[in-house]
């Protein structure tokens, strides 16, 4: 038995600390793919919750064929989609009510936990607000692909796109980064 299969079934058969390691384990890519879609500190975390709450209950489900980073990455991505389609559902019944744009209560700051591998922290934090700045299926392929280290073929279980669709997202966020690197530095 693999160590995420032993892992499950020790959180199975109830064993908190075993939750408690599955949830350490996980936490930097269920943060990088909550927070690539929801963008706002508070309720990414929020979302993160809820994503091992949701992990926790179906872990049952999860059939050990796929690897456990990808089934709870599609989880994580799943909640953070359905976050926002109720946020902006709440939001719109909001502006309607009080007559008033709600679209201000969102924050886009990029997430400071995102970590680089790059030397100089000037860069990197440039860096980090170009992928910021990115539109959010470039954004979320480079952060999975590229700071979680997934495959292609993962980033397109997680996101549920088609590998070609993931492999032409990554082409052109690197392009638009490259291009924004440019002007930063022409």
């Amino acid at each position: 038995m693999d160590g995420d299969s032993e892992l499950v079934a020790r959180v199975l058969r109830g064993e908190p600390a075993a939750f408690l390691l599955l949830v350490r384990q996980y936490q930097a890519l269920v943060y990088h793919v909550v927070s690539g879609v929801v963008r706002d500190r508070d309720a990414s975390e929020d979302v993160c919750q809820d994503t091992f709450i949701k992990v926790h209950g179906n872990l049952a489900s999860w059939s050990g064929a796929g690897s456990l980073k990808s089934w709870i990455a599609r989880i994580a991505h799943t909640t953070a989609l359905n976050h926002l389609r109720s946020s902006k559902r709440r939001k719109d019944q909001e502006s309607l009510e009080q007559f008033e744009d709600a679209s201000g209560e969102l924050m886009f700051a990029a997430p400071e936990q995102v970590e680089l591998s790059v030397v100089d922290e000037d860069e990197a934090r440039r860096l980090r607000r170009m992928v910021a700045q990115l539109p959010a299926p470039y954004r979320e392929v480079v952060q999975l692909h590229y700071l979680q280290e997934m495959s292609v073929a993962e980033v397109a279980a997680v996101t549920g796109q088609a590998e070609g669709t993931v492999k032409s997202n990554l082409f052109r966020a690197r392009k638009r980064l490259a291009e924004m690197m440019e002007r930063a530095h022409g």
